[in-house]
């Protein structure tokens, strides 16, 4: 039976680093009948911080791409998620709650930072 997963960023960067939390991970490569995926996002992660601790970027986009399948997010299929019914009154009102309290955080930080004097 073909097993599915979905690897994450710090997964592929303890299998990169060859750790033994790396292991488990090249274990789940290894086995022929799992299927491996990505998501484009976490290979850019993982390019992003390779590129950062001054690794070899080339070698590890080879790495991940040979290992898996890239699973590209496209706009279709977000706005069609977001568009889903929430479950029960309660977790909108939730919702609304914490949009309100985040929204008058970003103002309450806005003002403070108008209200500076220019530095000479």
């Amino acid at each position: 039976m073909t097993e599915k997963y979905i690897i994450d960023a710090y997964a592929w960067i303890e299998y990169l680093i060859g750790s033994e939390a790396g292991a488990k991970i090249k274990q789940l490569i290894e086995e022929e009948n799992n299927e491996i995926y990505t998501s484009a996002v976490t290979l850019a992660e993982v390019i992003s911080k390779t590129a950062r601790e001054k690794q070899n970027v080339e070698a590890a986009y080879d790495i991940i791409t040979s290992n898996s399948n890239i699973i590209d997010i496209k706009r279709p299929t977000l706005k069609r998620n977001r568009n889903t019914p929430r479950k029960n009154a309660k977790n909108k009102k939730r919702l609304r709650a914490g949009r309100r309290l985040r929204a008058g955080h970003r103002n309450q930080n806005w003002r403070q930072n108008n209200n500076r004097r220019p530095t000479l």
